[in-house]
C-alpha cells in the first residue's frame, strides 16, 4: 500500500509515526509487521534481508556428537549430521522439505537448512539462513530427526523418511505402515543408497522368521 506520508499511514493502520520513521531510515526492521520505504524507492530482495553481524560460524555440533557416543571423527571436517557449516559438502544437493517449502530444505547428505525467511508470528521475525542441529531419540542414538518451528507450529521430522521421499522416491509420509530401513554403517552417517522402503508387516515377518531360526539353532545345539 502507498500513503502520502507517515501520518496518513499511522492514521490508517494505527501504527505510531515514531515507529515507522526508524524503519524508513533502516534503524529498525519492521513497524506493525511491515517494511517501510519512501514512495519513490523501489525495494529489492536484499531490502527484506536485514543486515546483521554474523557470529563466527560454528562447524562442529558438539551436543549431537556427545549423544552419538563421541565417535572418532575429524572435528575440522566432521560427518554431515554433525557438520553445521553453511558451505555445501562435496556432492551435496538441496530440496525443499514437504509442507515447509520456502522455510526449510534438506540435503542429500541429511542436513537440514533454515532459509532466509520472515515468520508470520505475532511479531514478524526474520530468521537468517543456518544449518539446524539434529537430535536423536534417547532410546536409539542412531535415529536422527529434526525439531523445527515455523509460524507457530512445531514439527518433529525423521531424517531417513525425508531423505527417501526427497531423493529416492515419493511415498505417503503420513502412512505409519511404511518404514524406512537404514543399512548405513554407522547408521547416523546416512547414505541414501542404503535406504529401503518396506511395509512394517514385511519387517515384522522378517524379524519373526529370524527369531524362529535362532530358536531352532539353540534347540538343535542343546540336542547335540
Amino acid at each position: 500500500a502507498s500513503y502520502a506520508n507517515i501520518y496518513e499511514a499511522s492514521k490508517a493502520l494505527g501504527i505510531p509515526p515514531t515507529y515507522i520513521l526508524p524503519v524508513i531510515n533502516k534503524k529498525r526492521t519492521t513497524a506493525g509487521k511491515f517494511r517501510w520505504f519512501v514512495k519513490d524507492y523501489v525495494p529489492s530482495k536484499e531490502d527484506f534481508i536485514p543486515g546483521r553481524k554474523r557470529k563466527p560460524e560454528k562447524i562442529f555440533n558438539t551436543t549431537l556428537w556427545k549423544k552419538l557416543g563421541q565417535p572418532l571423527v575429524n572435528k575440522s571436517n566432521p560427518p554431515a549430521c554433525i557438520n553445521l557449516s553453511l558451505n555445501d559438502l562435496p556432492g551435496e544437493r538441496w530440496k525443499p522439505i514437504p509442507e515447509l517449502e520456502g522455510y526449510f530444505a534438506i540435503s542429500s547428505k541429511g542436513r537440514v537448512k533454515r532459509l532466509n525467511t520472515w515468520t508470520e508470528n505475532r511479531n514478524k521475525t526474520f530468521w537468517e539462513e543456518h544449518i539446524t542441529s539434529l537430535s536423536v531419540l534417547k532410546s536409539n542414538s542412531n535415529y536422527l530427526y529434526a525439531q523445527l518451528s515455523c509460524n507457530g507450529r512445531k514439527y518433529c521430522l525423521p531424517i531417513t523418511r525425508l531423505l527417501y521421499y526427497c531423493f529416492v522416491e515419493e511415498f505417503d509420509l503420513k502412512d505409519k505402515n511404511l518404514v524406512i530401513v537404514n543399512n548405513s554403517i554407522p547408521q547416523w552417517d546416512i547414505d541414501i543408497s542404503n535406504l529401503t522402503l518396506k511395509p512394517f508387516s514385511e519387517i515384522l515377518k522378517e524379524r519373526n522368521k529370524e527369531y524362529s531360526n535362532k530358536v531352532r539353532t539353540v534347540l538343535n545345539s542343546k540336542k547335540s
